[in-house]
């Protein structure tokens, strides 16, 4: 029982849906028992074991801020940005339909 409690214990219970049936069953453990009572801490144990089997994780969802790359329209997507170290005509200027030259 303890090692089923310990293996309960070990799991984040934020990575899955529900994780109250895994509480419940540690919770229902009742630790006076003596070995005559041995079927019913074997039934503890297994309770607790059917209850992390039967655990579904949950399902990481998106920020709702952020689009999903495959349904965005063309021509949609925010522009790459990148840092160019500029090593010369720094403070130069271009005017757009002049010959192109900086």
């Amino acid at each position: 029982m303890d090692a089923a409690i310990e293996k309960a214990n070990a799991l984040n219970k934020d990575d899955y849906k529900d994780f109250s049936k895994v509480e419940a069953a540690v919770n229902a453990v009742v630790r006076d028992k003596d070995s005559t009572e041995q079927a019913e801490v074997d039934a503890m144990a297994a309770a607790i074991e059917a209850a992390i089997a039967g655990l579904e994780k949950r399902t990481e969802t998106p920020d709702p801020g952020t689009p999903d790359p495959g349904t965005q329209e063309p021509g949609t997507q925010e522009p790459e940005t990148h840092d160019y170290k500029v090593i010369e005509g720094a403070n130069g200027t271009w005017a757009q339909n002049s010959d192109g030259t900086l």
